[in-house]
């Protein structure tokens, strides 16, 4: 059996984008990898069920955006692109019933909400940032977002590195986000409050 997979890179060296590679399972090999989309620090991607390809892009060194692809006769067609000042966004997901997508940006320390148009076309709802008291790491400098995904209710759960912190917001149909709750985690104590 065939298994087909993107791998997205840091482009720091020799890597250029996206890659494709397949996995023979019966063979226990994988091909060699092929650039699928020369793009600069694709580190993070999600498709939606329509088959768009959504991806994190470094444009320059202040700014970064989310570009959407769809794939079409064997490559890769650019749909669209969102952009912001800042580094590249380190997570991605996407709400398919409310058609919303979301970013966690773990060095400006953001969650955006973006609305979708299910051609790859994306338009910012909400967004929040997170200031407060961080760890005692020293990883730990700033408040760093690093996930933002669906919880089984619908609502949208965001976990802070810097912060020590879990937070749930509830999210309107059209990504706007109202905090329900934080839940502080006390690593050096082990316990959570």
């Amino acid at each position: 059996m065939l298994e087909h997979y993107l791998i997205g890179t840091y482009t720091h060296h020799t890597s250029q984008g996206i890659y494709s590679v397949t996995l023979d399972t019966s063979a226990g090999r994988l091909s060699p990898t092929h650039l699928e989309i020369p793009i600069q620090k694709p580190i993070f991607m999600t498709f939606a069920n329509n088959g768009i390809l959504y991806t994190i892009e470094k444009l320059d060194q202040d700014h970064a955006a989310i570009t959407s692809f769809k794939e079409e006769g064997g490559h890769f067609t650019r749909l669209s692109s969102v952009s912001a000042p800042g580094t590249t966004t380190a997570y991605l997901a996407i709400d398919e019933e409310r058609q919303l997508l979301f970013s966690a940006n773990y060095h400006m320390s953001t969650v955006t909400t973006y609305r979708l148009d299910g051609q790859g076309g994306m338009q910012k709802a909400d967004q929040v940032l997170k200031v407060g008291t961080t760890g005692p790491r020293p990883q730990q400098e700033l408040p760093h977002v690093h996930f933002a995904n669906l919880t089984p209710d619908r609502r949208l759960v965001i976990c802070d590195l810097g912060m020590d912190q879990v937070n749930i917001y509830n999210l309107t149909d059209q990504g706007q986000l109202k905090l329900v709750t934080t839940t502080r985690i006390y690593r050096a104590l082990g316990t959570a409050t």
